[in-house]
């Protein structure tokens, strides 16, 4: 079996998110890996980078942007902190292209994501989540919540 070293949990903050961020952490600790978290935010009018230039959002993008970063410390605080080493929020764009992105560049070995399973396979994984499973050059473990 691999041993995982960097593990990124990429999110949507979706409040039922915690049972997959859950598994995320415990896998980090089965492997005493390191875990990143990471939200893509979707829908801001600019294609600026969120964590190099807030200065130049709009005032909407500005509060959807601080949204996302309050429900990812709410998601933080909610999981054993000892394990999560950096915590992301991605400017806006392909979701997967943002998570491979990150990916190639924290050296990522595993991606965890989650998806409320229906019937079928396509169902069971949304777009974005087959767009990472298709983007992604590591492992991808999907959990269905």
């Amino acid at each position: 079996m691999q041993h995982y070293q960097n593990i990124l949990f990429a999110t949507d903050l979706n409040t039922d998110t915690v049972i997959a961020a859950r598994r995320a952490v415990e896998l980090a600790h089965l492997f005493h890996a390191k875990l990143s978290l990471a939200h893509v935010v979707v829908g801001l009018d600019i294609g600026a980078d969120v964590n190099l230039a807030p200065q130049i959002l709009t005032e909407a993008d500005l509060l959807c942007v601080q949204d996302a970063h309050k429900r990812l410390e709410m998601l933080a605080q909610q999981l054993d902190m000892s394990v999560i080493i950096e915590k992301w929020l991605l400017n806006s764009g392909h979701v997967a292209l943002q998570i491979h992105r990150l990916a190639v560049e924290q050296q990522i070995d595993l991606i965890i994501v989650a998806s409320h399973g229906k019937h079928g396979f396509f169902k069971l994984v949304g777009s974005d989540t087959t767009d990472i499973l298709e983007e992604a050059n590591c492992d991808v473990l999907v959990v269905r919540i």
